[in-house]
């Protein structure tokens, strides 16, 4: 077993664990690219460190990993994470649902589609020259690193 790959086990692997994969998989075949991996964005974070990090974020649904590297067409490489296969798209090609509860004291308040708010901070990042796409698991997302930086 390689350093980036999790044992035979662990291959439905968290997202996390994905995403230090990926960050270690980018400093060594890669270390001259900038990149960025939002690992706290997973994570289950106290009070006042989940709302210091809402305050640093424009909104919610931003990408896990960003590249910043130019290619021929884009400005940079947002990638949307997901640990598990098949966890976006239904068959039909159309973008899954998963609703999330908004919670304020304990209480839900409210619910909002993390996919769909995800899908539409990809569309404003392409609109500013991004390249942005969803990607599951470590191969997938090798594998649009390795294309992207290719180009």
């Amino acid at each position: 077993m390689d350093m980036f790959h999790t044992s035979p086990k662990k291959r439905v692997a968290k997202e996390e664990k994905i995403q230090l994969q990926i960050c270690r998989y980018l400093k060594l075949q890669y270390p001259s690219v900038t990149f960025l991996c939002d690992i706290a964005a997973g994570l289950n974070l106290g009070f006042k460190w989940a709302s210091a990090t809402k305050i640093s974020r424009s909104s919610r649904g931003l990408p896990d990993i960003y590249i910043f590297k130019k290619s021929n067409l884009f400005c940079g490489l947002a990638i949307e994470l997901k640990s598990g296969k098949g966890s976006i798209y239904k068959k039909d090609g159309t973008l899954r649902s998963q609703k999330k509860q908004v919670k304020r004291k304990g209480i839900v308040v409210g619910e909002y589609d993390h996919l769909q708010e995800q899908d539409m901070a990809h569309q404003r990042l392409r609109v500013e020259g991004w390249k942005a796409e969803f990607s599951e698991g470590f191969e997938q997302t090798r594998k649009l690193i390795d294309t992207y930086l290719a180009d």
